[in-house]
């Protein structure tokens, strides 16, 4: 310390002084706290304090002061240290499971061993506690258990010993082999009725196999494969081939194989004929080709049954050519001989297809037979025939359906105002452009040639085309140029009115009346 004057200050001896120095002083200044250094005598010496003693005084204190709080904390931490490095006490399972693994499996160790245990609890517990309760008592003394145990180890490291040397000669691969066999005669024996029973299971399975093989369907598919092959398969493939043929896919040369006959059934696959690589015919053909294949297939397979079933197709040119479509549109007009054939389709070139093989079959055929008819979705329902629109109809009839049309118009602007009106009024002057359209192609050009056909007629009607004179092109020709806006996109800055109703039912009524004296003048031609 900086202040004091001799050596040793610090120490025991001096430590001893100054707690007997610190006792004394409350009895010589009762009312103040040590060291008394103000108007005070020393209590050693008891001379008068002056300031230098004064601040040694002060010093000592605050030395001592310092150096008991750091041993105090230090003894604490220690104390803290010892409580945690304290072992934990096991649990009479662990106690058990610890002394059958070091071969103190008898009762009296396991009872020794858990009284020493709950002993030494106790003590932690009152140490832990602070004993606050309870006194810790001192662990008893294990040393004479101890040195037991160094000496059983000892017995156990002289057998493990003899037990090695006695090892040394013995063939425990073969003794493994004899102990299983042995354990395996046991288990057998054990089981004998089982084994019993089970050889009889089997014994009946066997006999039961027998009988199956007399049953075997086997034969009677071979017997029945060799018939279908002749009987049957031979001539669906003529049929089939025959269809290709009639649908126009003669040039797809495709052949039926047999791949295997299952249950007295013989099944085939499609392949490409005579090809130098076995690929799938999805990987080669196109989709219309497979299409057609597949239609090929289907009435080679149904055309020969025995019941004249109606045939329903769901747009069977899809995916198909225009050649591939008048072949399929001709077979189902040679159907329609020998049975009800339904034909859905969305499509108008089939539409028109179908309508010219009909006319091929004779026109009276086609009168009696073909049934055009249009059906339609609305409001949630579907498959009601509506009559027929202005693009079917025949041209005198849709004119007439069209100044029906306007007639409701100018009933709903009557009404409801020009908007009513010209809801209505926009798609009588779209129908009116198709329906130019057709009288170009029915009246004008005497149906020689027509959209959607692939026949050009000329018998009975290319003679009458000489009496067509530039007047009534130009009538049409004004007519398309008006109405056409009605079907095209047009421009935003310059919209299109829809005519009033008089000028419209004028424009109508024109072609109706230019209908009839051309029809009249072919007449007279």
């Amino acid at each position: 310390m900086a202040s004091s004057k001799l050596d040793g200050v610090g120490g025991e001896t001096w430590r001893r002084m100054w707690e007997a120095a610190r006792e004394y002083s409350g009895n010589a200044y009762p009312a103040a706290l040590f060291p008394v250094t103000e108007g005070a005598r020393c209590v050693l010496c008891h001379q008068q304090i002056g300031p230098e003693a004064g601040s040694r005084l002060r010093d000592f204190e605050a030395f001592v002061q310092g150096k008991l709080e750091a041993e105090a904390r230090a003894a604490e931490s220690q104390y803290v240290r010892a409580l945690k490095s304290l072992p934990d006490i096991p649990s009479v399972g662990q106690i058990e499971t610890m002394c059958e693994a070091a071969g103190l499996g008898t009762e009296e160790w396991k009872k020794y061993l858990s009284s020493v245990w709950e002993s030494a609890a106790n003590t932690k517990l009152a140490i832990m506690s602070g004993e606050a309760s309870v006194a810790a008592q001192s662990f008893p003394d294990v040393s004479e258990t101890l040195q037991n145990l160094l000496a059983y180890s000892g017995q156990l490291d002289a057998q493990a010993i003899q037990n090695e040397m006695d090892a040394t000669g013995f063939d425990r691969t073969a003794a493994t082999k004899q102990k299983t066999s042995l354990e395996a005669k046991q288990w057998v024996s054990q089981q004998a009725v089982a084994v019993r029973n089970e050889v009889e299971r089997l014994r009946w399975i066997k006999a039961y196999d027998e009988w199956k093989s007399l049953a075997n369907s086997r034969i009677v598919s071979t017997k029945a494969g060799a018939i279908s092959e002749k009987v049957i398969t031979m001539a669906y493939i003529r049929r089939f081939n025959n269809e290709l043929r009639l649908l126009g896919a003669g040039r797809i040369k495709v052949e039926l194989v047999k791949t295997k006959i299952e249950k007295g059934k013989v099944l085939h696959r499609l392949q490409l004929r005579a090809a130098q690589q076995r690929q799938p015919i999805d990987l080669v053909l196109s989709e219309g080709e497979r299409r057609i294949i597949s239609l090929a297939a289907f009435l080679a397979d149904v055309t020969e049954k025995p019941y004249a079933a109606p045939f329903v197709f769901d747009d069977p040119i899809s995916s198909l050519d225009h050649d591939f479509e008048w072949s399929v549109a001709c077979r189902l007009a040679e159907l329609a001989k020998e049975r009800q054939v339904l034909v859905f389709t969305h499509r108008l070139s089939l539409y028109g297809a179908m309508d010219d093989a009909a006319r091929k079959q004779g026109d009276d055929w086609r009168k009696k037979h073909l049934n055009l008819l249009c059906i339609e979705s609305y409001s949630g329902t579907s498959g009601h025939p509506v009559p027929q629109a202005v693009w079917s109809s025949k041209t005198g009839a849709a004119n007439n359906i069209l100044l029906e049309r306007l007639g409701a118009a100018k009933k709903a602007g009557e009404a409801g105002g020009g908007e009513s009106y010209r809801a209505l009024a926009q798609g009588i002057c779209s129908d009116f452009r198709k329906l130019l359209e057709r009288t170009v192609e029915d009246d004008l050009l005497n149906e020689v040639v027509k959209r959607h056909r692939r026949s050009v007629t000329t018998d009975n009607r290319i003679g009458v085309l000489h009496l067509i004179c530039p007047e009534d092109c130009k009538m049409i020709d004004d007519l398309m140029t008006k109405y056409s806006c009605y079907e095209h996109s047009q421009s935003h800055e310059v919209p299109i009115f829809i005519p009033e109703e008089q000028e419209l039912r004028a424009d109508i009524e024109s072609l109706r009346d230019w209908r009839k004296e051309f029809s009249e003048r072919r007449k007279g031609g």
